[in-house]
Parts: C-alpha cells; structure tokens; sequence
C-alpha cells in the first residue's frame, strides 16, 4: 500500500470504526498527514506571517516572585493547520481504532489510555491556582489585568506523576499501534490479506 493509497483508504473511512487496519495503512496515514502539516504551516507563514504574541509572565524563585509582559514571535499553528488538524481528527482516531482491533483490542482501551493522563494533567493544572497581585506598571500596560492573576502552580510530586504518565501513555498507543496484527480472524473482522501488516 502506498502512501497516497493509505491516505485514501483512511479519509474513505472518514468515521468508520469497525473493522480492521494494518500497520502500513495506519502509519502511512500518520506520515501523510504529517506531511500535509509541514505544508500548511509553510503556507501559513507564507501567507500570514508569524503570529506575535503578548503574555504576561509572572516567575516564582526563592528570592521573590517577578512579572512582566513578554512578546515572543511564533511560527505555530494558523488558519491552514488548524483546518488541517480539524479536518482528519476524526479520521486519525477511526485509523487508531480499526488499527487496535487488527491487533485484538478494544478501540477504547487508546480511550482510556490517554483519558487518565489528560484527566491527570488538567487536575494538575486547574485545580492549584495561586492568586499573584499584579505590579502597577503591568496593569497600566494591560488595563484588562484586575489586581491579581492566577498562575498554575502544582506541586511538584504531582507535576511529576502526571508527566509520567502522559509519557507513559504515549509509550503505550505507540507499542499498541506498532504491533503486527493477528494473522487470523478476530472479533472484529477477517484477517487482512498482508501478512506482515
């Protein structure tokens, strides 16, 4: 199976979650839209420019807590790649789903694998805000900032167990997502005619 042969094969299959996907299919569509990425984050800047972007910066040492406004300049996503992105989410999870049941599983265990790890790390990141009062010099550069901002501010134990566990996550799909499928029917389907897939 070719690339552009995967890439058709998956966008065909836009939401189709049954059924099965070999390993060529699915890794080629990941390369096809990583490919279509680069592209559109070229076109992009060629088209829009960098996106300059103002934020406020409040840095916590031992020796007292420092803010400011910061402009950075960034080549990141735009227009192009998030209608990119949108466009083959689902597909890229139908691709994920039928490339699990190839090899034996549930499309739902990809679901709560990487569930945990994001439930994980939005906890971290919500639930401990600190209240850090804004200098006057800041509020008079941004008049929408009140008297305080609240900043992410975990533990560090926490921070840890939930970057451990996105890397785990990740670890994880990718092994699932690597593995040969099983050469013979399943649950899900007649074996794919590859045998190597």
């Amino acid at each position: 199976m070719t690339l552009v042969e995967a890439v058709k094969t998956c966008l065909r299959k836009y939401i189709v979650f049954s059924g099965r996907a070999s390993r060529a299919e699915f890794w080629k569509f990941v390369l096809g839209i990583f490919l279509v990425s680069i592209i559109a984050s070229i076109a992009n800047v060629m088209v829009f420019g960098p996106v300059i972007e103002a934020k406020f910066v409040v840095v916590t040492t031992s020796q007292g807590t420092t803010q400011g406004l910061q402009n950075t300049v960034k080549y990141g996503p735009g227009p192009f790649s998030t209608f990119i992105q949108l466009a083959v989410f689902l597909p890229f999870l139908a691709a994920a789903n039928r490339r699990l049941h190839d090899i034996g599983r549930p499309g739902w265990h990809l679901a709560l694998c990487w569930g945990v790890a994001i439930l994980l790390v939005v906890i971290t990141v919500l639930a401990f805000q600190v209240d850090v009062p804004v200098s006057e010099q800041v509020r008079t550069a941004v008049p929408s900032l009140g008297e305080t901002v609240s900043v992410p501010q975990p533990p560090t134990a926490l921070l840890f167990v939930s970057l451990i566990s996105m890397f785990a996550s990740l670890i994880l799909s990718i092994v699932w997502l690597a593995r040969r499928g099983r050469p013979e029917a399943n649950q899900y389907g007649p074996a794919l005619s590859s045998p190597r897939s």
